[in-house]
């Protein structure tokens, strides 16, 4: 939609849309040839953000620095990942598309947990406690965050974070 309203055609926009399902099914034929672990690892890089390193994704999914490093070279190696991070915002939405509820809600919590005891902010742990099915165990990081943004005098940011705490406690 942005596309036709920053002056594309809809023949245009068609065009660019049969590609992305091309892109779409070539990613997708390719995941399926990684192994169980490599695919895993893919779609916990979709989870945490950008803020995620190896140690996390070990602590995240309990797996030995020596299975995660073969991991990271298989999704290497297909043109996935680089770095940690995908080659391409397609690839990343592939991936996350195909990840299944419940695998997203487990690498969720499994996040959560694994950010929470390296004291990331409390505002995206939350996030990913929600995400996994916890709410209960966000409702006190969102608090903290509140505060946090009260000290940064960012009322509005505290204000919704209160709220978002708030509307947990009563659900």
């Amino acid at each position: 939609m942005r596309y036709l309203t920053e002056g594309g055609t809809i023949d245009d926009a068609l065009k660019r849309t049969s590609h992305a399902a091309v892109h779409w099914e070539m990613i997708r034929r390719r995941a399926s040839e990684l192994s169980p672990v490599a695919l895993t690892v893919g779609r916990a890089l979709v989870i945490p953000g950008p803020d995620v390193d190896e140690d996390a994704l070990i602590t995240t999914l309990g797996v030995g620095a020596d299975v995660l490093t073969q991991a990271l070279a298989a999704l290497n190696a297909a043109a996935f990942v680089t770095s940690l991070r995908f080659e391409h915002d397609v690839v990343l939405e592939a991936f996350d598309a195909d990840t299944p509820v419940s695998v997203r809600r487990w690498l969720s919590r499994a996040a959560a947990a694994s950010l929470e005891s390296r004291g990331a902010d409390p505002a995206r742990v939350a996030q990913l406690w929600m995400s996994g099915g916890e709410s209960a165990r966000a409702a006190p990081l969102l608090r903290q965050a509140a505060r946090d943004a009260d000290a940064l005098l960012n009322q509005d940011e505290a204000g919704r974070l209160r709220r978002l705490a708030d509307s947990i406690k009563r659900d």
